[in-house]
């Protein structure tokens, strides 16, 4: 079996000015310095970019993030951004070929890590961003208090 293996291009990325402006930050950081660890991203993200991104989420099930159900045109948009963001912070991350099959498990890392972020902001936990990534689940993400 061939995997379906994708290479990012990030000019293509930031000419697209329909993308969400927490897409595009995350493109245009990775042209500016090739490397982009996850938790400076979203350290870099502000408040009203993770409300935007955590909103992407809310209209979006899935029960194994291979699989999802789609009820508005806003919610294909919103899964598209979010798997485009996968694909980003995955370079960022140093993956250089990604395959539409490793996608499913970047955007279980994502969608939690965009929880986690969204409640750290409402003061509701602490965390290690340092140990964000879409690749590594061993890692503590969150401090307990």
């Amino acid at each position: 079996m061939i995997n379906d293996i994708k290479i990012l291009n990030i000019e293509k990325v930031l000419q697209n000015k329909k993308l969400p402006n927490w897409v595009l930050k995350a493109a245009f950081e990775i042209k500016q310095s090739q490397y982009l660890p996850t938790g400076d991203y979203f350290e870099k993200l502000d408040d009203v970019e993770v409300y935007e991104i955590k909103s992407a989420l809310n209209y979006i099930n899935t029960i194994n993030f291979k699989e999802f159900e789609i009820y508005s045109q806003q919610a294909k948009e919103d899964l598209e951004n979010l798997s485009l963001l996968c694909f980003i912070l995955a370079l960022g991350e140093g993956e250089v070929e990604m395959t539409t099959e490793g996608l499913s498990s970047m955007l279980e890392f994502l969608f939690l890590l965009i929880n986690i972020e969204n409640s750290h902001r409402e003061g509701k936990t602490e965390v290690i961003r340092k140990n964000y990534s879409l690749f590594d689940s061993s890692k503590a993400v969150i401090k307990l208090k």
